[in-house]
């Protein structure tokens, strides 16, 4: 006879870490009031920090970011 404690052990689908999920979710977000939430640019500033700037539509970027991703692959061709 199969127990609970063995069908969850053969469970066809892996373990989720819903924790960890929800923190790389919000990795570049910012809360906003509500229950809302509002994407943050994903550049670094000087010092290494994230950027809190909002970023273009259709960007990962705020602006000054995006001329600098747009001049370093200029640079390398």
């Amino acid at each position: 006879m199969e127990t609970r404690a063995k069908s969850i052990m053969n469970h066809p689908y892996p373990e989720f870490d819903f924790d960890d999920a929800s923190v790389q979710w919000r990795a570049n977000k910012r809360r906003l009031p509500n229950g809302c939430y509002q994407y943050i640019c994903m550049g670094k500033t000087k010092t290494g920090k994230p950027c809190n700037r909002n970023p273009l539509i259709g960007e990962n970027c705020c602006k000054n970011h995006n001329e600098s991703e747009n001049n370093t692959k200029t640079n390398k061709k």
